[in-house]
C-alpha cells in the first residue's frame, strides 16, 4: 500500500481547513485499490468535544469516515497532478456506532475501502474502532467534484 501521510502534509490535500480538519494522520493508503486507513486521536481541543458529556459525540466518528475518503480522493488527485476538490456526500446508510462518545486520549482508527463508482460518483464501506477494537461503520457514497 502507500505510505503514512502526517498532518501538515494531510492539510494539503483536501479542502477541510482550521478546526473543522479533524484527521491526525493517514495510517496507509493504496490509491489503485482505493483504501486508507487513517487515526484521529480525541483532544478536548476539538471543536466537537463537549464538555458537559466529557466526550466527543459518536457521530463524529461519520466526519472522520468522511474525511478519511476526502483525503484518499485528494491522494489520488495528487498522484494525477491535479489540486484537491470539493466532495459532497450524496448519501449515508447503515452507520452505527456500539460507544456514545470518545474520552480524550482515545485513538479512532478508519479503515475505508470503494465498493462501487460510476463516473463521480463512489461508494465506500467505512470501519470504525476505537482503542483497537471494533465500534461501527457503514455506507457513504460520495460525488467527487
Amino acid at each position: 500500500m502507500g505510505r503514512r501521510i502526517e498532518k501538515e502534509e494531510l492539510i494539503t490535500l483536501v479542502p477541510h481547513k482550521g478546526k473543522m480538519f479533524l484527521i491526525d494522520q493517514i495510517i496507509d493508503y493504496d490509491t489503485s485499490a482505493w483504501k486508507i486507513q487513517s487515526e484521529t486521536v480525541a483532544r478536548e481541543d476539538c471543536l466537537f468535544f463537549d464538555r458537559k458529556l466529557d466526550g466527543i459525540p459518536n457521530y463524529v466518528l461519520f466526519e472522520l469516515a468522511a474525511q478519511s475518503i476526502s483525503a484518499l480522493i485528494g491522494i489520488r488527485l495528487k498522484e494525477l497532478g491535479l489540486p484537491p476538490r470539493m466532495g459532497f456526500i450524496l448519501s449515508v446508510a447503515g452507520f452505527s456506532f456500539n460507544t456514545p462518545l470518545l474520552k480524550s486520549g482515545d485513538i479512532a482508527s478508519i479503515s475505508a475501502e470503494r465498493t462501487a463508482e460510476m463516473d463521480n460518483v463512489h461508494s465506500f464501506v467505512a470501519e470504525i474502532s476505537i482503542n483497537g477494537k471494533a465500534c461501527g461503520g457503514g455506507k457513504l457514497t460520495v460525488l467527487e467534484t
